[in-house]
């Protein structure tokens, strides 16, 4: 990488100052941390007509704004409704939310071109169905699943498992119940039951086990009540540990498979029922859930026995391992508990159309203020109805009104509009499959997450080759091993840019490293040279005659859309004055590339 003092894409020749330049002219925003430090298949619900469902959810959404409006004495600004985005925006949103990568030129162009009234419904149903849908959706569950593990090896572990079951679910349309339903009751091999993960990530400790399926599974955060009665919620701590006994049966135990050291997730039902020293002076942790005593942490504590703290169903003490988590799951899903259906809608509805009824969307709860909770309690009933159908539910947000309004970011104060779509950065995974579409990588490299260190042509091959020995050998085996198992560039990629997908998008703030590694990063930059065998400009100029097709292309390829007529003559005056035609159009592609508009979803 490029020296951090020389901030931009290095050529010995040529400074970043045209550059940045350029970037003013265009209006485009340099994204950097700089601008800102602060079971089995069910059927598909398809016929269970999302597109009136989701008309009498924008009915009752413009209902809430109004009585919302009638009630604060807020600005009545930040109430207006927008208006619907036009096609263009839209097309590269669906395809953002939907298969996790932005549209090509051609699907653009046929999309555009499409005269049915009904051309975004029918997008929709065609993205749902495509295979990279549920990959896409994997990504986001195995996100919230093990950013906030206790340990790091689940990264390595489970990294691939937990993908591959969350693609096969979705894409098959297993309800939302029956995924929850696995993971709380998984058991098996980490490398090949990916439905552990949220377990493991946890080292199958109660507490935090607990903790977790509470927080994915119900939006409810009791881990507040862990260590003292929750500070705004009326959970007690007795009920938290209560929820932490239905775990204690659980063990992480190694295990060799095919020669290679692997982990295994275990229900014991046979040990200790109070807390033993074993010869070595380690505690062998009980089957059964001890309460600590705060006044002596080194005492053993107060014996307790499962109860669901929602509802104060009670199991007796002996229950084995299976039974316990069986019938929390089922305690869980049941279409009576309104948290189930409403934490996962509360949540789809934050990804796509970007502010939730609730926030942040893991902190829901009796005590907890909503916007809007007669839609959400509406949508939460049919989906329900549905069957918990993830697909179902995806259309019918994506049918709405709401989902296809105009976007703004929150308002000075932070206020929510909820009358607008809202601006979303996106996830390292998108942002790494924005990028193969910019450079136009294939999508097989892209899909092996190897494609922006895998496409040389023979004259970078040995440079290449150098820089990829000099990696290795400053890696031992371990590390080496490490980075196949994440998904070598992607899986180093998503380290570098992933976040956190419970988190509220104000939160999630850029970074210089990030910044430096899109400017500088030389995979990025060799692939942006107009001599290169497989770049997207030498492509273009092969094949489009005028300077404006291939800035046009450059749009389309980069930002999912037509540059402006302002845009137009900026970039055609800067091709005029360059050196020659290759090097503006390299600097264009790196401009639009590192922009604002390139790194968010609007």
């Amino acid at each position: 990488m490029a020296s951090p003092t020389k901030i931009g894409r290095t050529r010995p020749h040529r400074a970043i100052g045209c550059l940045a330049a350029l970037v003013a002219l265009l209006g485009l925003e340099i994204q950097t941390a700089l601008a800102d430090t602060s079971p089995s298949p069910r059927p598909s619900s398809a016929n269970v007509t999302s597109r009136d469902i989701a008309a009498e959810v924008d009915r009752r959404l413009f209902a809430d704004i109004a009585a919302a409006r009638e009630a604060s004495t807020d600005d009545a600004a930040i109430f207006r409704v927008g208006e619907l985005t036009d096609d263009v925006t839209f097309l590269r949103r669906v395809y953002l939310d939907a298969l996790g990568r932005p549209p090509r030129p051609t699907e653009i162009r046929g999309f555009l071109n499409e005269p049915s009234p009904k051309k975004r419904i029918e997008l929709v149903e065609r993205l749902v169905e495509d295979p990279r849908f549920g990959a896409n959706w994997a990504n986001y569950w195995r996100d919230v699943i093990l950013a906030r593990r206790t340990d790091n090896r689940a990264l390595v572990l489970v990294n691939r498992s937990v993908q591959k079951y969350f693609t096969t679910a979705i894409n098959e349309n297993h309800g939302w119940d029956d995924i929850a339903r696995a993971v709380i009751t998984a058991t098996g091999n980490v490398r090949e039951h990916g439905e552990v993960a949220l377990i493991l990530a946890q080292q199958g400790k109660a507490a935090e086990t607990a903790s977790e399926v509470s927080r994915v599974f119900l939006g409810i955060q009791i881990s507040c009540a862990q260590c003292h009665d929750h500070p705004t919620d009326p959970w007690k701590r007795e009920q938290f540990h209560e929820l932490a006994a239905f775990f204690p049966r659980v063990r992480v135990r190694p295990e060799f498979v095919d020669g290679q050291r692997s982990f295994k997730l275990v229900g014991r039902d046979f040990g200790p029922r109070r807390p033993r020293v074993n010869k070595k002076g380690r505690k062998r942790p009980p089957i059964e859930h001890y309460m600590p005593a705060l006044e002596d942490p080194a005492a053993d504590g107060t014996r307790v026995g499962p109860r669901f703290f929602l509802t104060g169903s009670t199991l007796p003490l002996g229950t084995p391992d299976a039974e316990r988590r069986g019938q929390l799951a089922d305690w869980i899903i049941t279409p009576s508990n309104r948290w189930f259906a409403r934490a996962y809608v509360n949540r789809m509805w934050a990804e796509l159309v970007g502010w939730g009824f609730y926030e942040p969307v893991d902190d829901l709860g009796p005590g907890r203020d909503a916007d809007a909770l007669a839609t959400l309690d509406y949508l939460s009933a049919e989906f329900v109805s549905s069957g918990h159908d993830m697909k179902w539910l995806f259309r019918t947000i994506a049918s709405t009104e709401a989902y296809g309004r105009e976007s703004r970011s929150r308002d000075p104060a932070g206020r929510k509009q909820l009358g607008f779509n809202s601006v979303q950065p996106l996830r390292g995974d998108v942002l790494f499959d924005a990028l193969v579409v910019a450079l136009n990588l294939p999508d097989e490299l892209a899909a092996r997450g190897t494609g922006l260190a895998s496409l040389t042509d023979k004259k970078d091959a040995g440079e290449a080759a150098d820089e990829m020995e000099m990696m290795e050998t400053q890696m031992n085996e371990r590390q080496r091993r490490r980075r196949r198992l994440l998904g070598g560039p992607r899986g180093a990629f998503q380290l570098a840019f992933g976040y956190d997908p419970s988190l509220p998008r104000e939160d999630v703030k850029a970074s210089i490293p990030q910044a430096l590694a899109m400017m500088n990063a030389p995979q990025i930059n060799r692939q942006l040279r107009a001599h290169r065998r497989n770049s997207l400009l030498r492509e273009i100029t092969a094949t489009v005659a005028s300077e404006g097709e291939v800035i046009t292309e450059l749009y389309l390829r980069c930002l999912s859309r037509a540059p402006t007529v302002e845009e137009l003559d900026i970039c055609v005056d800067y091709v005029d004055k360059a050196a020659t035609p290759a090097e503006a159009f390299e600097d264009l592609q790196w401009s639009l590339i590192n922009s604002t508009e390139f790194r968010y979803r609007k």
